[in-house]
Order: C-alpha cells, then structure tokens, then sequence
C-alpha cells in the first residue's frame, strides 16, 4: 500500500469511502475541506491509504490552523470528530502521512479527534501520538415506535418535556432544499444565526460568521454527499410581540440538523437565555428527537462536551450515554502538548470576549475563529 493526499478532484473517490465506511460520520465528507477554505481560507487536504489495486483503504481530513506562536493540524475543524478509517495497516500509513504533512507546514503539533462511538472504533496504535481524554460525545437511540420512543426518556424529562409543550412556542423546520430550489433558506438561516451569535456572546465565545452556515447548507443541498441539512426554529407564538413590540413574533431558539447514514448530528443549536422558563431547550431536542425517529433513523449524536461539563449533564439527563472523542496529540520537537480548555489564558479570553459589544463581537468572530479550528 502507498500513502498520499488527494486532489479536489479526486474528493468524490473519498466522498464514496466514506459513505460505504460503516464507522464514519459526517465529519469526515470533502464537504467541510470545501467550506474551511471557500470561507476562512484555511489550507487542508485528506491524507489516504491506497491497496494493492489502488483503491482507498483508509484516510483522514486534514486542516492547517494559523494559530499566532502556535501553528497546528487538526482531523476536524471546530467540533468535528471521528474515527481515523481504515485498516491497521492503511491506519499507520495515514498517521505517517498526517505527521509529514504537519512537518511540511512546520506545525508545532498534529490533533487528531478520533470517536470511540457506538458503532465501534479502529484500534489507534502510534508510538508517536499522545491520548488525551478531555472531550466527549452523548448519543441516544432514537429507533422504534414513537410510543417506545417516549417511554425511553427518563421520567423527569418526560415531566420537563410536558410543561415544555404547554409553552406554545411555535415550531418551523426549513430544508436546505428550499427557498425554491437555491438550496438555503435565507430567513430560517439568518433567524437562527442571530439567536447563536447572541448566546456564543453570552458565553464568551467567538462566533463563526454567517457565510459559514451558509456555505454548510449550501454543500449540503438537496442531499448531496447523503446529507440531509435543515435549520429548526422555535418561536413565540404568532401575534405575541417581540422585544421591540413589533408585533412579529420573536425567535427563541435554533438548531442546525444534519442526517448521515441514520445518525442525526446537531452540530449548532443555541436558545435566548431569556426565555429559559419556558424550557426551550427541552422542546427543541424532542422535536428533533420526535422527526429522527418518524424519518427511521437510529442515533441522535448531541455533540462534544468536556467531561463534567454541565451542557454534558443536560444530554445525559436525555438517557443518553457517552463515548470518548480522544485526542490524539503528535508534536515534532517532543514537547508535552497539553490541551486544556479550562486554562487560565482561556478562561481570560472568554471573560473579556462577553465585555465586547455584541456588533463588535459578530464582527471579530469569524477572523478569531479562523485561528482556532
């Protein structure tokens, strides 16, 4: 076998891997290689295993992080995740593959995001990388009869799911096949933005920019790559005045759902902090929870949380059960890499970001976030 890094034109191959692979996600489609360098113009490629008749055997995406004194690789960027596919034979030749291509851009250190999910895991056996167990992800089953379905939550989210309801907040789905045939709908997408631009703020975290989530929608169109790609919207009923008492009825909370080979992905959901005694958070996930299930998929994947993390209490209150998303660290100079979110200079950083006005903030966002995939 021989290792080497595709060609665009040759992400179509990958693409057909990928899809036929049984342990991978989302994450790992050429789709996000396009987005990371049509919106922040990020280097990347996707390192593959060829067999002895030259067909793929293994691989993984690849990203080149500018980060200012600390150049770095990365599998996935932001909160994507997955097992880096393939044989053990094709499994060390792409991890040789992945070290040559952070030294050629004199990266301080390679991060691999590797999934131990529920669909299993490749065995990771690397003398030269470093297992950090800091991130995880929650999946919960979502397979068989809407009354099985409900039964399976646990019953202090099934009380919090009724008083949910009792909220009447309104509901609207959007496919990415919409807004007649262009592939997005810009005022779904635009409603939903806004409302996670303004938590992120909240938060202290930086936001990705708008041309972001519309280039995800756009790659995702009308089911390219096996992709399903909607936005969900909850808001106050018709006819209840918004904050500005204009009479339009206001945006509560928003999701960004993707569907891949019966797994569903909610890589960006965000609810106003100030309407939490309506327990939007809660409706918003049974609904999705409710369509997964009526469209015949088997997993909802909540996304990566730190271990202890409270938004990680919220999924597993769902029944949910966890499973690592490992970190796999390699640095040239053999230097300890540690990769700590709850660090001090972090901690600052997140501090002085929720002082910024919000305009200020949307605007500087999308160029922190390009440092830090």
């Amino acid at each position: 076998m021989s290792a080497e890094f595709l060609k665009p034109g040759q992400y179509a191959e990958w693409d057909a891997f990928v899809n036929a692979h049984p342990l991978s996600t989302v994450f790992h489609l050429s789709a996000w290689n396009r987005i990371a360098k049509k919106v922040y113009g990020i280097e990347n490629t996707i390192a593959v295993s060829r067999g002895p008749s030259g067909q793929i055997r293994g691989g993984t995406t690849l990203f080149f992080a500018k980060r200012p004194g600390s150049w770095y690789v990365t599998s996935g960027i932001f909160g994507a995740y997955g097992p880096i596919l393939g044989d053990r034979e094709a499994l060390r030749e792409v991890l040789d593959a992945a070290k040559d291509y952070a030294r050629g851009r004199k990266a301080k250190y390679l991060h691999l995001k590797a999934l131990e999910g529920p669909k299993g895991k490749n065995d990771f056996t690397h003398p030269s990388y470093d297992r950090q167990d800091i991130w995880v992800t929650a999946f919960m089953a979502v397979g068989g009869t809407a009354e099985e379905l409900w039964k399976s939550l646990p019953g202090p989210m099934r009380t919090k799911v009724r008083k949910a309801e009792k909220s009447e907040l309104g509901i609207r789905w959007a496919s990415a096949s919409g807004a007649g045939g262009a592939g997005i709908d810009e005022r779904e997408l635009k409603e939903f933005y806004d409302v996670l631009a303004d938590n992120m703020h909240r938060k202290g975290s930086p936001i990705y920019g708008y041309a972001f989530m519309q280039e995800i929608m756009r790659e995702f169109a009308d089911g390219k790559a096996e992709v399903e790609a909607d936005t969900l919207i909850l808001e106050l009923k018709s006819g209840e005045a918004g904050a500005d008492g204009s009479g339009k009825a206001e945006v509560v909370s928003g999701a960004m759902v993707l569907r891949h080979k019966g797994v569903v992905y909610v890589p960006f959901v965000s609810s106003r902090s100030k309407f939490f005694p309506l327990r939007p958070n809660n409706l918003l996930y049974w609904e999705i929870i409710r369509d997964a299930n009526r469209r015949g998929n088997a997993w909802l994947d909540f996304g990566t949380s730190i271990r202890g993390a409270s938004t990680l209490q919220f999924k597993e209150s769902w029944g949910a059960a966890t499973y690592p998303v490992v970190s796999y660290v390699y640095s040239e100079s053999g230097e300890k890499i540690r990769l700590d979110a709850g660090a001090k200079s972090v901690q600052f950083g997140v501090e002085l970001w929720k002082k910024l006005p919000r305009g200020v903030a949307d605007r500087l966002g999308p160029v922190l976030s390009k440092l830090m995939v």
